[in-house]
């Protein structure tokens, strides 16, 4: 094993290896012009594993290069947000002019799923002259998700074998994982309460009403499995009080299950604020 200041890297041999198998297992995504493909699996301890289907960028990035004390992810994974990101390439970066000029590669869409221990990333990306990819991503999410679960089938003997034998090591524990977290969600909810947000819009499917503050944070605390008697309780107003507020959500809702409520609340996205506002 090679250690590179804070990363402790297994045999380059061993690490590279897996390219051609993994450009196999990606031609399926050529037909959309998307090239190159990395997965990264990031554990609860700061180590991960690395596999892409460019074996000379995953030299560069980690053996003949120092991007990776800029770029290796260093938070703990269940800070990151499940789902898509699209990557803004930034001009002026020296990696992202590298990426683009010396292997052709730009146009990054990174999808996320989070398991109990570690988070999983699936990075995909083109080349520089495919601007019409961005369209492409933002349009077919559901492609993208398919082709992960997908990949994750086909490449488990690698993704368990780099787990056993080739995993990318932090060569001290890491400390910023709790203090990152502690300070992000610190910020976050002085953001979210600087923006004295006092509606939730629901959307055209819902006729653009909304949810006042008050329908929204019994229904926030329905979906954390409290019962009315519950929610009263913490919000120190009476039971009919916070049912009169769950009736008029399922009106605007026009749903009248309490499990159907939830979940609409749930797919609205509006459950992240809440769970910072109230920690």
């Amino acid at each position: 094993m090679k250690k590179n200041d804070n990363l402790i890297l297994p045999n380059k041999k061993k690490l590279l290896s897996c390219a051609y198998e993994i450009n196999e297992i990606c031609l399926p995504l050529k037909k959309f012009g998307i090239i190159s493909f990395s997965y990264t699996r990031i554990y609860d301890d700061g180590s991960l594993i690395d596999i892409c289907n460019n074996s000379d960028l995953l030299d560069f990035f980690y053996y003949k290069s120092d991007a990776y004390k800029y770029y290796t992810p260093d938070m703990n994974p269940q800070q990151y947000t499940e789902g898509f990101t699209l990557v803004n390439q930034l001009e002026g970066n020296n990696l992202s002019h590298t990426l683009k000029e010396d292997f052709d590669v730009d146009h990054v869409m990174i999808y996320i799923e989070k398991q109990k221990s570690f988070s999983e990333h699936f990075n995909f990306s083109t080349s520089k002259n495919n601007d019409k990819i961005l369209n492409f991503y933002l349009s077919n999410k559901d492609i993208l998700k398919m082709f992960s679960q997908y990949f994750r089938e086909k490449a488990s003997p690698i993704i368990k074998e780099h787990e056993k034998n080739n995993k990318i090591i932090r060569s001290t524990r890491l400390l910023t994982g709790k203090i990152i977290d502690a300070r992000l969600i610190e910020l976050k909810k002085s953001f979210y309460e600087n923006l004295d947000i006092k509606r939730f819009y629901l959307g055209k499917q819902y006729d653009n009403t909304y949810l006042t503050m008050k329908e929204a944070i019994c229904l926030y605390w329905c979906v954390k499995g409290k019962s009315a008697e519950e929610t009263a309780i913490i919000l120190d107003v009476s039971r009919r009080t916070v049912e009169a507020y769950l009736n008029s959500a399922k009106t605007k809702f026009r749903s009248f299950k309490q499990t159907d409520l939830a979940r609409k609340f749930i797919e609205l996205e509006f459950l992240p604020y809440f769970e910072i506002i109230n920690k």
